[in-house]
């Protein structure tokens, strides 16, 4: 995702940039928010690696997260 410069809360809560986002580009978004907020806290880097990479048998998209020794699988559905 691009760099955004900073605005108000009210401003973003209807950001068009995000309103067509698909499941795809959110698995990026998780991805970068995951990977700064390891990087901000001090906490081990998350690996990360969509379903299809990990081999998970699903038609939904998503992303499989290890962070030390704990092991999530987050899907990722557009709800309507």
């Amino acid at each position: 995702m691009a760099k955004r410069e900073e605005r108000k809360a009210g401003e973003r809560e209807h950001d068009p940039m995000y309103a067509n986002m698909t499941e795809e580009e959110f698995e990026g978004f998780l991805e970068e928010a995951l990977t700064w907020f390891a990087d901000t806290e001090d906490a081990p880097p998350p690996r990360i690696v969509n379903f299809g990479r990990a081999g998970v048998l699903t038609n939904n998209r998503g992303l499989v997260v290890t962070i030390g020794d704990a092991r999530f699988q987050v899907t990722v559905v557009r709800a309507n």
